[in-house]
């Protein structure tokens, strides 16, 4: 898995942009000819990854137009590589819900040893408008704190609204056999 926080203080474009090299066959992430790389902005305002062969950049998961389309862009981003299979996710920092961008079946063997951020800059107005932490590369982090009942309250008599700690799986809080509510006097 590669994590990262990212704060970009400036609206992207096609010319002011991050690539995170995700691997590279080189140490010097600009002019490296075979490996993988997430674009965090260019023209379209996406988080997209690119797989690089023979030095030809090519986008193999697009991800969602316009999401970087702010000038106050505070996202974690997150590249699992289970198997032979990349999975590109985003979410706000702060929230606990990822957003799929896409999915990218390979067939090669990642090497981590050439890592980095490459920014792109137009001007020197985009200085120092660039943040990241919580850099991560490891082993794939699993969520293994079941959520918990943070509260509820009774919307009517027939409708019980649930707050837990994290979002849960959609498929389970529609499985009615996950609750069992018992009455109590009072209510």
């Amino acid at each position: 898995e590669w994590n990262m926080d990212v704060k970009m203080s400036f609206n992207p474009s096609s010319n002011n942009y991050i690539d995170w090299i995700i691997s590279a066959d080189s140490f010097n992430l600009k002019s490296f000819k075979n490996g993988y790389f997430i674009r965090l902005g260019g023209s379209t305002d996406e988080i997209s990854l690119f797989r690089v062969n023979a030095g030809i950049e090519t986008k193999v998961i697009d991800g969602t137009d316009g999401i970087l389309n702010t000038s106050n862009n505070l996202i974690n981003i997150a590249l699992i590589n289970n198997n032979d299979t990349f999975t590109l996710k985003r979410k706000t920092i702060g929230s606990n819900v990822y957003v799929t961008e896409g999915v990218y079946i390979h067939n090669a063997t990642i090497s981590t040893i050439n890592s980095g951020i490459r920014i792109r800059q137009s001007t020197a107005s985009f200085f120092n408008r660039h943040s990241f932490d919580n850099y991560y590369i490891g082993k794939i982090i699993k969520d293994t704190v079941a959520p918990v009942l943070d509260s509820f309250i009774a919307l009517n008599p027939n409708t019980i609204r649930l707050v837990f700690s994290e979002n849960i799986d959609s498929l389970s809080v529609k499985d009615s056999s996950n609750y069992t509510l018992s009455p109590k006097n009072n209510w």
